[in-house]
């Protein structure tokens, strides 16, 4: 996959996330559902990273310079590394607000309406296209992967989003608590992989693998 097609993955993502946030955005308002405001809310911080992503990849494809004799292939993995330490972060909020919610034992209000259930199956088709695109260029592109992990996230948390909404109306006000414990586990996980696996590319070290190969 070439550098434009990669850098065109990470546009169309990015295009779509920012369409489904807004549509999540107005449906959450208009509900007043708290759940869907604090999907939201975690969405905007992706939002900002894939804008990130986006604009390291473009700049990694700039021609060989003066004062980058080897190219800009460097400042795509930098754009990586800072996916996973978001994608870190995210976790342990989600970890900590998980474990708050289930200690205090305060059940968190939330409102179910056919507008914010709407807002959220419309955010997750987003995060099924976005997932489907960038598939296709993990293999090529760290930012891509960081991008991907992300939507993979966003899928996970609007799916959290919309068991919390389902739960409140059953009368079940913590299982997206529980949900949201196990959800910041898998990030926190996915998050150290991809920080490992873009600081090995930065120090240009071989993996053992294929130094064991070559020996």
């Amino acid at each position: 996959m070439g550098g434009y097609d990669r850098l065109k993955a990470l546009k169309w993502s990015l295009d779509a996330f920012l369409s489904g946030m807004s549509i999540e955005l107005v449906g959450g308002l208009l509900a007043n559902s708290l759940a869907v405001i604090a999907d939201v809310a975690h969405a905007s911080l992706d939002a900002l990273t894939t804008f990130w992503l986006f604009y390291t990849t473009k700049i990694s494809l700039k021609p060989p310079d003066a004062n980058h004799t080897y190219g800009h292939g460097k400042i795509e993995t930098l754009g990586s590394m800072f996916g996973g330490i978001s994608l870190l972060g995210i976790g342990i909020l989600l970890f900590y607000e998980s474990v708050i919610r289930l200690t205090t034992g305060v059940a968190p209000i939330i409102e179910f309406t056919s507008i914010a259930l709407l807002s959220v199956l419309c955010m997750l088709c987003v995060d099924v296209f976005r997932m489907t695109v960038l598939r296709r260029a993990i293999k090529f592109s760290l930012s891509a992967r960081a991008n991907f992990l992300h939507a993979v996230a966003d899928f996970s948390s609007t799916i959290i989003a919309l068991i919390g909404l389902s739960a409140a109306s059953l009368g079940y006000y913590f299982g997206d608590s529980l949900s949201s414990l196990v959800l910041s586990v898998l990030l926190f996980v996915l998050s150290l992989r991809l920080v490992y696996t873009s600081s090995i590319e930065l120090s240009d070290i071989a993996p053992s693998r294929e130094y064991k190969a070559v020996e």
